[in-house]
Order: structure tokens, then sequence, then C-alpha cells
């Protein structure tokens, strides 16, 4: 503490001094000043008003796209003290706490870079510039049964020769271990309708595992349409991910894929019907939730889909959509989906009531996904086999080209 004394023209008393005109008398306290000047004046205790200062700058962050990132800054000062964070010198709208959440990262943002300015009653203060930086999204997580084998260990490197080409139909059934196949063929999977189960057929390809991957099974099966939700139940063990269904009620038939890992657990599934018209609503809540649609039918008119949730993935936000074609525009309605960034986990269909496609993506990753469709013998159908490209769509047309193949990666 110190103490001043300012006396203008005293005169002493005997008493000590006396009160003139023009003293100034102050005591200085932390944070305080005690003033008083000349006579009849005021005194009393002054707050000083301190500048905010930055005690912490923010840092660098790294976010996968489709994440969000967190930055964080700290200030002292005289309170009240006003935050504002600014993105590449612009305010951000509603960013005024000591921290900021990003919304989910786009490709944009990488390089971009966030200060925060904090203010009180006389000054203000910018922090230093952190960048962040985005990351490209990872492919599905090893273990994933959700997205059709894309970009996974099984198909990577393309799928081994010497495989199965073969077909099932009404009580058969199919199960292989150690093995990867294709969705069901489906287009012109039944002939006219007769109400009989044996009208419908479905073919399928199935190969062993390359040399380096294990744990993986297939299995194909059909039954009786009144016994859909039973055996669907005895299929979902949490190990199985339904991949592709055909549903017939006008044949009382279904047919189901499935693929089944030893070492993955924790799926759940969801299964709905709506109108087809109500199936972009559904497929991009079930994304929301963190989970995929796999498979789709139409169903007397509407559109049965099968969803999973997994255990192992319950933060990633998936944007889903839902794309209808026809025989002639099957191929450019999937490229037009792989342009922008979507992985078909969904394909189903006929030729009589038009074919739909689920495309899913992490948010906010529009990156291309290689993506070829080819009919059966041609150059671009081995190359979808021998290239590391997953069998996505596998259509069969009676009269038509025969069996076209959709393949992504």
């Amino acid at each position: 503490m110190s103490f001043y004394l300012l006396l203008q023209n005293p005169r002493r008393t005997n008493g000590g001094f006396s009160r003139r005109s023009g003293y100034l008398c102050m005591l200085a306290l932390p944070s305080y000043v005690l003033y008083g000047c000349a006579s009849g004046g005021s005194s009393g205790l002054k707050p000083i008003v301190e500048p905010p200062i930055i005690t912490t700058q923010p840092t660098n962050q790294v976010a996968i796209l489709g994440q969000s990132a967190t930055f964080t800054a700290a200030a002292s000062g005289t309170a009240p003290l006003n935050y504002q964070w600014s993105k590449d010198g612009t305010p951000i709208p509603g960013a005024t706490s000591a921290s900021y959440i990003t919304p989910p990262t786009v490709q944009g943002d990488d390089g971009a870079t966030f200060t925060m300015t904090v203010t009180n009653a006389i000054n203000s203060a910018t922090s230093m510039a952190a960048t962040l930086k985005v990351l490209p999204a990872p492919p599905p997580q090893t273990g994933d049964l959700r997205f059709q084998q894309v970009d996974a260990p099984s198909t990577i490197n393309g799928y081994p020769s010497g495989g199965l080409h073969t077909n099932v139909d009404a009580g058969l059934s199919w199960y292989f271990r150690n093995a990867v196949g294709t969705p069901l063929s489906l287009g012109d999977a039944c002939g006219p309708s007769t109400g009989s189960p044996f009208a419908c057929a479905w073919f399928f390809d199935a190969s062993g595992l390359p040399a380096n991957v294990a744990g993986l099974n297939v299995g194909y099966s059909t039954g009786g349409f009144d016994n859909l939700n039973s055996d669907v139940a005895n299929i979902d063990t949490g190990h199985t991910v339904i991949t592709s269904i055909d549903l017939h009620p006008e044949d009382v038939i279904y047919a189901v894929c499935y693929t089944e890992a030893t070492q993955s657990t924790g799926f759940t599934l969801t299964q709905g019907t709506v109108a087809p018209s109500a199936l972009q609503a559904a497929a991009t809540q079930e994304g929301a939730l963190s989970h995929v649609v796999t498979a789709v039918s139409f169903n007397a008119g509407n559109v049965t889909y099968f969803s999973y949730a997994w255990q192992s993935d319950s933060s990633t936000i998936y944007e889903a959509q839902v794309a209808t074609a026809t025989y002639a525009t099957l191929g450019q309605a999937a490229t037009n989906l792989a342009q922008g960034g979507y992985i078909i986990t969904a394909f189903g269909g006929n030729g009589t009531d038009g074919f739909v496609m689920v495309g899913t993506r992490v948010k906010g990753n529009t990156a291309p996904r290689p993506i070829l469709v080819a009919t059966a013998g041609s150059p671009e159908q081995l190359q979808i086999f021998n290239d590391g490209y997953a069998i996505v769509g596998y259509i069969v047309q009676n009269g038509g080209p025969g069996t076209t193949y959709i393949g992504e990666k």
C-alpha cells in the first residue's frame, strides 16, 4: 500500500496543517484509488478497469470429415467480458462464449482459421489464430457389415477366382463359411405371377475369402412370405446383417441374403414398411441415428427396408439418398450416387415396379467414389471382379442385356 499527500500552501496550526484550497490526497489500494480534491471536493473509492488479456490461446484442431471440432480460449480482465469467435476473420453468429464447437466439417473447412476476440468496457483483445485440419472420412470400419463389403478386406483386392455361380429358389438355402458373395439378383427373378413360390429364382455368386482374411460367412435362403418375420428373427443373431431382400407376397415367397462375421457383434435390426414417397424421410432419420439401410424391397405397393445400428459406431452421422430407376436408367442413377460420395448400401426392386437404391455416406463426405456398371462377360465386369470393387447391385433382365453388375469401391 502507498499513501500520498500533496498540500498546496498549507498553514500550520496547533493541531497540524489546516485545509487550504488546491490540495490532493490519494491513497492507492489494489484495483482502487482513494481520491479527494479542493475544498468542498468529494472523496471515495474508484475501481480501476483492467483491459482484457488472452490468458490461454486456442490450439490447432484436427477433425474427420463430417465431425465437429472444438476451439477453446481463456481471458482475464474486468467483467463483464464479451466473447466473439471468428472464422477466417468473419464473426460467427452466436459464437459468443469461451468455447466454440463447429458444425459438422466439410472439405471446404480444411485450413480455416479461428480466433476469439474478448471485449470489455475499455478495450478488446484478439487471440492468436488456430487452424482447422479436416481429414478425409475413413472407409467403413473393419468389421462393419453394413456397407456391402465396399472397402472391406474381403473385396479390396478383388474376388478370388473359382467362385460358385448358382441360384436359390423355393425351399432352398445356401450357407458358405469363410466366403464373400454378391447380393441377390434382382429384376426378372419371378415370372408372371401364378400364386406359387416356384415361379421365382434368384442367382448369386460366392467366392472363398482371400488367404489373409477369415471369419466372414454368407448365406442365401428363401421362405414362405407369411414366415418372413420369424425367419428374419432366426437370422438376426447380432453377428449378422441382411444385405439383400426380395419380397413377393403375390407368389407367397421371399428371398434373403445375409453376411455374418464371427469376430464382430452388436448389430441391431430396425425393420419398417413405408410408402415409396416416405422412404427418403425414413432413410434420413435412420442415418441421423447412426443407422445404415442395408436392404430394401417393394412389398404390395409399399417399400420394406432393413436398417442396422452397430455398437462400435454409435456416433457417426450418416446422410442417406434414395434414388429410383428403371432398367434404362439404373446405370446413371447408380453413378450419380457414387459421384456424390454415397456407397450404395441397399438395392431392391424388379422390372415391373422399378428399382430403388439407398446411398449412404458419412455426413459431409462428398468425395466421389469409383463405380463401374458392366454387363456379364465384358472387360468392365472382369475389372469389377478383379480390381477391388464390391458388387452392390446384380440385375437380371430377361430379353434384355442379360446380367448387369454394379461395382463400387
